[in-house]
C-alpha cells in the first residue's frame, strides 16, 4: 500500500508557505515508497499572486521526473 499525502493550503498563501511546502515535498520524494497526493484548496480566501504561482510552477516543472516516478496520482479539491 502507498502513503497518502494530504496538504491543506492556508487561507492566504505567502512566500514562507511556498518554501515550507516545497521543503516538505522533498521529504516525500525522498521516501522509498510511491505516494498519492490530495491538495485541499477549499480554505484559500485569496488567490496567490503571479510571482507565487510562478514559483510553484517552476518547482513542479523542475521536479517533473521524480513526480512521475514517485506520485501515483493527485487530486486538488
Amino acid at each position: 500500500m502507498w502513503p497518502l499525502v494530504q496538504v491543506v493550503m492556508p487561507a492566504v498563501i505567502e512566500l514562507a508557505d511556498i518554501n515550507y511546502l516545497q521543503e516538505s515535498y522533498e521529504h516525500v520524494f525522498a521516501a522509498p515508497k510511491r505516494h498519492a497526493l490530495i491538495v485541499d484548496t477549499t480554505t484559500i480566501e485569496q488567490i496567490p499572486d503571479a510571482t507565487l504561482r510562478k514559483k510553484m510552477k517552476d518547482f513542479e516543472d523542475g521536479r517533473r521526473p521524480i513526480i512521475r516516478d514517485k506520485n501515483i496520482g493527485s487530486a486538488i479539491v
